[in-house]
This record gives C-alpha cells, sequence and structure tokens, in this order.
C-alpha cells in the first residue's frame, strides 16, 4: 500500500494505473460474477480499500484529472472487491460532485448544519432526531434502516493532533515490523537513477513481463510506474541512440539480461573492447 499527500501528482498518476490494471485483470479473473462469489466458492483473493480525505483539496490539487477513473472504480469497484471511502464537507458545488455523490451506496454524516443535510447524506426523505451541534466526531448512520445516532472514537486520547499524528505513525510502523513476514500489500513501484539490474529483474511487474517470454523489459514508465519493454509482437529491428556516455552500451547489456534470463540465444556483434561482454 502507500499513503500519498497533495504533492504527489506523479505517484497519484501511478496509482490510478494500477488500480485500472487490476480493475482489468479481476473483471478478467471473475468472468461476469463478482468478488464476493469468488472468495466464497474458488479462494480467497485481497480486497483494495482508496482512501480519499477532504475530496474537494483534493480535485483542486489535481485539477479533477482523476474524476472519470473515480467514477468508473465507484461503477464496477466493489464487484471486482475495490472499495473506496471518500470524505468531503457536502454534495455539489466545490465539494463531492453530484455525479460521483449518487453513486455511493453508504453515506456517514458528521457534524451538519440541519436535519435536511443529514437526511440527503443518508440517502432518506427525513431523519427524526439530529446530533448536538458543537460535539466533534458525533453523526448519524444507517442501521437496520434506521438513523442511529453516534460517536466517533479516538485512536489515541491526545489533545493535540501532531501528537495524535506521530503516535499513529508509530504504531503503523510497530505493526509493519509485525507483518513483516506476512505478504505485503502491492505497493507503488519505485525506482531511482541508481536501480541496480539486480533489483530490476526482481521486481513483481518486471517478472511478471517476462513468463511468456515474448517481451525484454529494460525500465519502467514514469508517469504511470508501468513496465517499458521490447515487444516481439510489435518491433522487429530497435535502433539505440545517443550521445558519449548517454548510457547507449548500459541498455544493451540489459537487454542482453533480460534475454538470457529467459534463455533465449543471443548474438553478439561488439567492438575490440568488447564492453558488453563486461
Amino acid at each position: 500500500g502507500c499513503i500519498l499527500g497533495e504533492h504527489d501528482l506523479l505517484d497519484l498518476k501511478k496509482l490510478f494505473y494500477m488500480i485500472k490494471q487490476v480493475l482489468s485483470i479481476r473483471k478478467e479473473l471473475l468472468k461476469g460474477g463478482n468478488f464476493k462469489q469468488y472468495i466464497r466458492t474458488v479462494k480467497p483473493l485481497a480486497c483494495m480499500i482508496l482512501i480519499i480525505d477532504h475530496y474537494a483539496m483534493f480535485r483542486e490539487k489535481t485539477g479533477d484529472i482523476f474524476e472519470s477513473d473515480i467514477l468508473e472504480l465507484l461503477r464496477v469497484g466493489e464487484n471486482c472487491g475495490i472499495y473506496l471511502m471518500v470524505s468531503a464537507g457536502g454534495f455539489g458545488g466545490s465539494e463531492l460532485p453530484n455525479r460521483l455523490a449518487e453513486n455511493f451506496r453508504t453515506g456517514i454524516s458528521l457534524g451538519m448544519s440541519d436535519k435536511y443535510q443529514y437526511a440527503s447524506i443518508l440517502r432518506v426523505n427525513r431523519v427524526t432526531l439530529c446530533p448536538k451541534n458543537g460535539i466533534a466526531g458525533r453523526g448519524l448512520v444507517m442501521i437496520n434502516d434506521q438513523p442511529l445516532e453516534f460517536q466517533t472514537a479516538l485512536l489515541f486520547c491526545e489533545t493535540d493532533d501532531y501528537t495524535r499524528t506521530e503516535k499513529i505513525k508509530e504504531a503503523c510502523r510497530k505493526r509493519n515490523e509485525e507483518l513483516k513476514t506476512c505478504k505485503a500489500a502491492k505497493r507503488l513501484p519505485v525506482f531511482s537513477e541508481e536501480m541496480t539490474y539486480q533489483a530490476f529483474f526482481k521486481s513483481e511487474e518486471i517478472v511478471s513481463s517476462m513468463i511468456n517470454k515474448m517481451e525484454l523489459p529494460f525500465g519502467y514508465f514514469v508517469e504511470t510506474g508501468a513496465p517499458a519493454s521490447i515487444k516481439f509482437k510489435e518491433n522487429y529491428c530497435y535502433l539505440v541512440l545517443g550521445r558519449a556516455g548517454s548510457g547507449k552500451s548500459n541498455f544493451i547489456k540489459l537487454i542482453i539480461t533480460a534475454a538470457m534470463k529467459q534463455r533465449m540465444q543471443v548474438t553478439l556483434i561488439d567492438e575490440e573492447k568488447k564492453e558488453l561482454e563486461q
């Protein structure tokens, strides 16, 4: 999994690309069925949860470029085991667009100004009770088709947000340590300018791309994090160009390594220095 902030636009693009890939894979896997049927009759399958806090700020910082992706997720995500939770100040205006809001099946209302706003969020004609104003965490939720008043619990009883946040980080760190031996949630691709070929060929995405022996991976697309590769179905000859010291030889060595890892026959025509054999 991952936690992204308002300035991580590039990583957000990778995240939504990854979600679209998972949706596509699961649609094929489920073949007209749904997630609940599959885990009940076939085998366990991990669910995914996407949480967007303060949707108005999210829209402003991203220029609303992910709205169509979120709408698709609302329409088909549940059937594929991908769930969405969003916090907002209300429906319409600069908050949660109505075309998205109408696709949410469950609403939890906190600190609204009147009964009509509570009723709108809970998807009922009217509510007979209204939580007392001025109490943080007090709200209404539908239980057995009836509105129920509730009080949200604090994860840590600290008086200031900073101390609470630090304790949450520490609790998450400890939990991650405890789960190190377990299979972790799928993470966003992370790569640097100094990534070694050993780490590159161990990554899950690269291993998957070489299963059918029809691709020679050589890197990642920066915007999506998807593997970049030479595809045999699309390319017969490949020209590598660049100025001196730009990395041409290293690129070719990576291609050779990808081919050898797939037990392909490789023929080299090299200059006298034989740099490619090193």
